[in-house]
């Protein structure tokens, strides 16, 4: 028996375990590699079949999520992730190009041409909105337009991952396409004299002066995300430990330090916006005129820093957003204290099996916090 012949019969058995469905012609003709892209096992599956079942797999995903938000009908809306909603921008376009094809049939030609559509569309937004930041002295957006395309390319690998565990097809057709080059934004820590003007700034303009400071001010000692300011109630407050319980990407939790005085503040301004109970929010809105109000949501974020980049032109200029603060307070953990103890007051995970050898631990958290507010926490110390 040749080498070749040896090679053909490993593979078919190697296929065989993975489609158990499949004949011993279909084996041999998809070992052969021909028709390789095809996995007849199952019935076929249009584009939009297989969008529509990822859709609701996100859509369980979020009615398991922690503290997930329904409105007055109980209805839910998916907003889980960012990737989400990243993917569903191209999920539309791909949709509405190729969505009655046939998985099986679309090929690299489809989903270059998807891509590089979506490159288009991109540089043509990023032109007009040039000329509007040109006018405000602001620098301009990148315009290649090639992060579009690439996520273009990961939107459409995400629809042949689940063709693939359909046993719909047995290749990622968006793998043969060559990623664009992206140039990465550079973000710098900021300084404390540019951290304390943009809190000065939040706390002296605006429709809500006071709510906008306080949520410059829980993520600037938090290094918290976004999420995890708005997904904070009053019983993620513990006043005998003076940590908050931090909700944040990923359904992960983490206890973090705030200073007596963040505490107080978050107590008091809970308080004030009617939240009474340990399963309500802590962050609302001004009340309404039926004295109302509201839990925060994301679109705050955008309010509060569009009136920052107007008032703060440098901010503009750079790009400064809620993630920058969690950058800076990382960036001095790191430095003060070493890479483990970042890793841990950002929540982060370990990377690697060497880094989760060495898992900080409460105190040094604790300590680090103390170093970064300049006020002694009282956990921090060994014990706690």
């Amino acid at each position: 028996m040749s080498q070749n012949t040896q090679d053909f019969l490993a593979k078919v058995n190697m296929l065989k375990t993975a489609f158990p469905n499949m004949t011993d012609g279909e084996l041999a003709s998809l070992a052969l590699g021909n028709n390789s892209s095809k996995a007849p096992t199952k019935e076929s599956k249009t584009v939009l079949e297989i969008v529509n079942l990822i859709r609701a797999e996100y859509m369980d995903k979020e009615l398991t999520r922690i503290r997930v938000k329904k409105n007055t009908l109980g209805e839910v809306a998916m907003k889980d992730t960012t990737t989400y909603r990243t993917y569903e921008t191209h999920w539309k376009r791909i949709v509405s190009s190729i969505g009655n094809k046939k998985i099986e049939d679309v090929t690299k030609a489809d989903v270059e041409g998807l891509a590089k559509s979506a490159r288009v569309s991109a540089r043509a937004k990023n032109d007009r909105d040039n000329v509007a930041r040109v006018n405000a002295d602001m620098p301009r957006k990148e315009q290649s337009g090639n992060r579009s395309f690439n996520l273009c390319l990961d939107s459409i690998s995400a629809i042949f991952r689940k063709a693939i565990d359909e046993e719909l097809v047995t290749v990622n057709q968006s793998q043969k396409v060559k990623r664009a080059k992206v140039n990465t934004q550079s973000r710098y820590g900021l300084s404390s004299e540019q951290l304390e003007e943009i809190l000065e700034t939040a706390l002296t303009g605006g429709d809500d002066p006071i709510l906008d400071h306080l949520i410059l001010w829980t993520l600037a000692e938090t290094a918290g995300r976004r999420g995890g300011v708005l997904k904070l109630l009053l019983g993620d407050i513990n006043q005998e430990r003076q940590t908050i319980m931090l909700y944040e990407k990923g359904d992960t939790s983490r206890e973090q330090p705030v200073t007596k005085e963040l505490m107080d503040a978050l107590l008091d301004f809970a308080q004030s916006r009617g939240t009474t109970r340990t399963d309500e929010p802590v962050f609302r809105y001004l009340p309404n005129e039926l004295g109302y109000s509201s839990p925060l949501t994301a679109k705050r974020f955008e309010t509060m820093w569009r009136r920052i980049h107007r008032e703060l032109p440098w901010t503009a200029k750079a790009g400064v957003s809620s993630h920058w603060l969690r950058h800076t307070i990382l960036t001095f953990v790191d430095r003060a204290f070493n890479q483990t103890v970042a890793r841990g007051y950002a929540g982060h995970s370990a990377g690697t099996v060497t880094e989760g050898y060495s898992t900080p631990i409460g105190p040094e958290i604790m300590r680090a916090h103390s170093v970064l507010t300049g006020r002694l926490h009282p956990l921090a110390k060994e014990g706690n």
